[in-house]
């Protein structure tokens, strides 16, 4: 492992285990953009960004609020039981190493039965599962990276063919471990299956839940994206987890109900992080290294698991020390009095824009826009409807006002509904 020389970045790399490999901003790696003992390096000094700014812009709304916010977190005091609270919970219910571990054993599995039917293919997992947000009992999505010789229409039949294909070479490769499997219709196809079976490793039945789709590379991309974010602040991780599980006991985490999906919601935690709160939690990965993270071909190549340290942290002055609890107040006071009718959120940009900037989906079609960083869509278009809209942002103001007017003597997850 490379050295730091900084303890916080050096023990957060620590923690993750003896594969991270800590990269600094304050030195050019000696093999620079090229792949050497199995490591992809690049230049860092080309950021074309000031590291000090984080390459994000502090929303302008979100200066009011906070002083606010400080003023109702005098009034209730101290807030370490919820911090601690929301920490034992990450820790509860977060993916294990070892659960991990099972899971991309089993996509090598997955990767060489389908090779049969592509020469050459390859399997990359994607989703919660492989950018730190995801919890214990996640699913496992999966890009099938294989050609396929067809366009518009007949490559989507192309595509369903090819799905039916793996259906059946796993059933035959699987043998009884599969418990249920087919092809779902929808704007990305994608093979469901569920399997049972024994793990070699650890001696013990598994269980996992598996998502393949063929060639979906924005999948890819993001997935990465959102793993440097995760391993650059822990914050953003405990975050999202006790978001989703908030959403889903609210019944907003539900798209095919016309609701949020999983991705939107680490959006809107990330777009908080970044812009929402002074100094910013993240910075702006795809401006201080649009190399790597705005280069689709560099990062694909880019290995999971590789730690950068960032010069604002080889002293105190910029760094935002606000503890978890805090920053999950922040964040329903940050979006239930954010102007959606108006403005999108973008991440690769590191601000907000105006909807009319917005070019892809029609913007205006939509409730709200939350720009997926490299196709540039909408990642939440299942929120046309607006009653459900109305459910959303009403979620969020009854989310504010039961932590910072708490039933008990400190706000606690209970007053979110989640049990520990």
């Amino acid at each position: 492992m490379k050295e730091a020389g900084n303890t916080v970045v050096q023990a957060a790399a620590d923690e993750l285990g003896s594969d991270v490999e800590v990269i600094s901003l304050n030195s050019t790696p000696k093999y620079s953009d090229s792949v050497y003992d199995g490591k992809y390096s690049f230049d860092l000094s080309r950021s074309t960004v000031d590291i000090n700014s984080g390459g994000v812009t502090y929303t302008e709304f979100a200066k009011d609020l906070n002083k606010k916010l400080k003023e109702t977190f005098k009034r209730l005091g101290s807030l370490d039981s919820f911090t601690f609270e929301i920490e034992k919970y990450f820790y509860i219910n977060r993916q294990t190493d070892q659960t991990l571990q099972q899971k991309r054993r089993l996509a090598a599995k997955i990767e060489a039965s389908l090779k049969t039917i592509s020469l050459g293919s390859t399997i990359h997992m994607t989703g919660s599962s492989v950018t730190g947000l995801g919890s214990y009992n996640c699913d496992i999505d999966m890009c099938w990276n294989c050609y396929v010789n067809q366009y518009g229409d007949d490559k989507r039949r192309e595509i369903h063919r090819m799905l039916k294909m793996a259906r059946q070479k796993i059933r035959k490769d699987f043998l009884g471990a599969v418990c249920s499997i087919d092809v779902i219709r929808a704007v990305v196809p994608i093979l469901k299956l569920e399997l049972l079976y024994r793990d070699q490793e650890t001696n013990k039945d598994v269980c996992f839940e598996v998502d393949i789709n063929i060639n979906n590379y924005p999948g890819i991309y993001n997935s990465k994206l959102l793993h440097y974010y995760s391993l650059f602040d822990r914050r953003f991780s405990q975050l999202v987890l006790v978001l989703k599980h908030w959403a889903q006991i609210r019944e907003i985490k539900d798209a095919q109900n016309g609701f949020f999906n999983s991705y939107s919601i680490a959006l809107l935690a990330l777009h908080y992080l970044q812009c929402g709160v002074k100094p910013y939690v993240l910075p702006n990965l795809q401006k201080l290294y649009p190399h790597v993270f705005d280069d689709p071909e560099s990062l694909i190549k880019f290995q999971y698991r590789q730690f950068f340290e960032s010069p604002i942290h080889k002293n105190s002055r910029g760094i935002n020390r606000q503890p978890i609890s805090e920053l999950l107040i922040g964040f329903f006071d940050y979006y239930r009095n954010f102007d959606f009718d108006h403005f999108a959120i973008s991440i690769r940009e590191g601000r907000i824009i105006p909807r009319s900037q917005c070019t892809s989906d029609n913007p205006l079609t939509y409730c709200l826009f939350i720009e997926e960083p490299y196709d540039y869509k909408n990642t939440a278009r299942c929120v046309t409807d607006q009653e459900n809209w109305n459910i959303i942002q009403e979620c969020f103001n009854d989310a504010y006002d039961s932590l910072v007017y708490p039933g008990g003597k400190t706000s606690s997850l209970n007053d979110l509904g989640i049990r520990l």
